[in-house]
């Protein structure tokens, strides 16, 4: 630039003059010495400041830009740091990938959950007389049912049968047998009390 091209030698001065004062000092010395400057003071004040108010004025107006770059930069850089921690944050919530052997166990264990299991094959509960005393006994808690062998209920996960035996039998005196499709419960040596076949297969837990 044209107002730079005597950098270097005004350097040398400064350095020469051991600083701006010095430099200051120097060089109205030479214009008070070599030249006609001071002959009109006025004029050669208002030529001082005018030169002065200019590059002050530049020196503010270069200030100003080097602010707004510096908070347009630091705007910048925060709209960056925003948009990586977001593009982090979406990464963090990436849907994880499964076998079809495992999503197959996942549908199996949810199907399993909804639905009930088969319905045990039950006899119709036998209309009792009016006024009997069977009549006045609560019902069996649960979704069930009795009859004149067993009560029964159900849940959305299992099936309990209540078989009442006289009191002196003992667990080595019944034969219980039951699988996916078939149950049988009895007395050894007396009619079954229990002895049918489930409409649908059920899951068998020892």
């Amino acid at each position: 630039m044209e107002d730079e091209k005597f950098d270097g030698l005004l350097m040398t001065l400064i350095q020469q003059s051991q600083g701006i004062d010095g430099l200051f000092k120097n060089f109205f010395g030479f214009l008070r010495r070599r030249t006609d400057f001071f002959i009109n003071p006025g004029q050669a004040k208002s030529t001082v400041n005018r030169h002065y108010d200019e590059q002050l004025n530049i020196f503010i107006e270069k200030k100003k830009e080097e602010e707004q770059e510096r908070i347009a930069s630091e705007k910048a850089k925060q709209k960056r740091e925003a948009e990586k921690a977001k593009a982090q944050e979406s990464k963090g919530a990436k849907v994880e990938e499964i076998t079809e052997e495992e999503a197959k166990r996942i549908a199996e264990k949810s199907k399993a959950a909804t639905e009930a299991p088969g319905d045990v094959k039950m006899e119709e509960p036998k209309k009792e007389e009016a006024g009997s005393e069977d009549d006045k006994a609560p019902p069996p808690l649960g979704n069930g049912g009795k009859t004149d062998k067993y009560v029964w209920t159900q849940t959305l996960t299992e099936v309990v049968i209540n078989i009442p035996v006289p009191a002196d039998t003992r667990a080595k005196m019944m034969s219980v047998s039951f699988g996916q499709k078939k149950i049988k419960a009895q007395i050894k040596g007396q009619p079954p009390i229990i002895d049918g076949e489930f409409p649908e297969r059920i899951k068998v837990f020892l």
